[in-house]
C-alpha cells in the first residue's frame, strides 16, 4: 500500500490499468472522458487549451493514441447529457480504480480547470461534486490540486 501511495506522489500511478492490474476498461476511459468534457463546459465557453488538456491527458493517463483519444471523447460527448449513465460511468470509476487513481482522475479534471488561466464559480463547484461523486476527502482533493499543477501537459 506504502509503495502505491509513493508511486502516486512520484507521478508513477497511471490510469492504463484499474486497482486490481487489469487493463482498464472502455466504460472508465469514457466515464473520464465525460467528467473532462463537463468541465470543460462547465463555464459554457470551450477553450482551446481546455480541449488541447482533455486530450493530452486522456491520451498521457490511459496510454493511448491520439485517434483513440478522439474516439472515446466523441463517445464521451454522446453520452454527456444522459444522467443515468453518468451515474454508472461514476460507480464504475469508485468500484474499479483505487483511492491514489481516482485522485489522479481529479487532477485531471483540475488540469481542464486550469488550463485557460481562469478558474470561475462553476469551475470550483463542478471540481468539487466531482470530488464528492469520486469519494474522495479534503485532503485528497488538495493532493489532487498540487497533482494538477505539478504535471503540466505538453
Amino acid at each position: 500500500m506504502f509503495e502505491k501511495v509513493m508511486d502516486f506522489f512520484k507521478g508513477e500511478a497511471t490510469l492504463d490499468v484499474d486497482s486490481s492490474g487489469d487493463a482498464t476498461s472502455e466504460d472508465m476511459q469514457i466515464a473520464t472522458g465525460v467528467l473532462l468534457l463537463e468541465m470543460a463546459g462547465s463555464d459554457k465557453d470551450y477553450d482551446p487549451e481546455e480541449v488541447h488538456t482533455v486530450f493530452r491527458t486522456m491520451e498521457r493517463e490511459f496510454k493511448i493514441d491520439q485517434d483513440e483519444a478522439l474516439r472515446l471523447l466523441e463517445l464521451a460527448d454522446k453520452l454527456r447529457g444522459q444522467q443515468e449513465k453518468i451515474d454508472r460511468f461514476i460507480s464504475t470509476l469508485n468500484d474499479n480504480f483505487s483511492d491514489e487513481q481516482r485522485v489522479l482522475v481529479l487532477s485531471m479534471v483540475w488540469q481542464v480547470v486550469m488550463a485557460d488561466g481562469k478558474v470561475d464559480k462553476f469551475e470550483k463547484r463542478f471540481a468539487k461534486q466531482v470530488q464528492t461523486r469520486l469519494k474522495l476527502s479534503e485532503e485528497q482533493a488538495a493532493d489532487a490540486r498540487r497533482l494538477a499543477t505539478e504535471r503540466p501537459v505538453d
